[in-house]
């Protein structure tokens, strides 16, 4: 008799502990984790911050995101905005995709200290249910830390608050910083909304005849340490970044 009484308390027990789902299936809810790093000089005259990006792209059914670093402090993403301060949290969802972000920024660079290089532990949670993944803050596929590039990006055409017209040369002071294996030059037009992102090579300094509609455009030039996405062992892709930027603004006149 106690032994049948001990059975149905066992098997009351597992039933109501939160279910785990099969290792894989939480890529089937889960798409997207990305994690970056920077030191942003913002725009000309600005303060350096330092900033923490930490991303997820999910279906509906996540409720809620849980990461903790490799420094041991748990961060909480829900769906409501939260704002503390030197740091956020956001949730939007498309129709299609939910995006969670978790966004931190600093005056000093020991603010960050409370993420770090290594494994990040990621938890998702469902209705009833609970699921975990892990995402590597490093150069991928191997072993090694992600170094952190600090040379501050110089444009030199156009400069911040410029006036010119279409086509556009860019240009820039060379890269020199050793961390950087990429430049990237992301470009917005507020009035339209359109995005423009090009990718160089580290010995490119310029980017010539670039036709841009007329507007006000906001221009973000980065030097940074970054890969493909790549699959971790549940088969989701993970991107990793570091960096370092300048924004600057310029008009394209009629």
């Amino acid at each position: 008799m106690i032994k049948k009484i001990v059975l149905i308390i066992l098997a009351i027990t597992i039933l109501t502990l939160p279910a785990k789902g099969k290792k894989g299936e939480i890529a089937e809810h889960v798409y997207y984790i990305e994690i970056s790093q920077g030191w942003d000089y913002e725009f000309p005259g600005d303060d350096l911050i330092y900033e923490w990006h930490f991303r997820v792209q999910s279906d509906a059914s996540v409720d809620r995101v849980e990461f903790l670093t490799p420094a041991g402090k748990t961060f909480e993403i829900t769906k409501l905005d939260v704002q503390w301060p030197n740091s956020k949290t956001s949730y939007e969802y498309d129709g299609e995709t939910a995006h969670w972000e978790y966004y931190a920024y600093y005056s000093e660079e020991s603010g960050l200290g409370d993420y770090g290089d290594g494994t990040y532990t990621i938890t998702v949670f469902y209705e009833d249910s609970e699921d975990q993944t892990t995402a590597w803050f490093g150069i991928p596929r191997t072993d090694n830390y992600m170094p952190q590039p600090t040379q501050k990006p110089i444009s030199i055409f156009p400069q911040h608050d410029d006036i010119t017209t279409s086509r556009v040369t860019f240009e820039w002071e060379p890269c020199e910083d050793p961390s950087a294996n990429l430049i990237v030059l992301h470009l917005e037009n507020f009035d339209t909304g359109e995005e423009i992102r090009k990718w160089f090579q580290p010995r490119k300094n310029s980017w010539k005849n670039v036709r841009l509609s007329a507007g006000l455009w906001d221009a973000r030039l980065s030097f940074g340490q970054r890969y493909r996405p790549v699959r971790n062992d549940d088969h989701i892709l993970v991107g990793v970044s570091k960096y370092s930027e300048i924004d600057y603004m310029f008009t394209i006149d009629e």
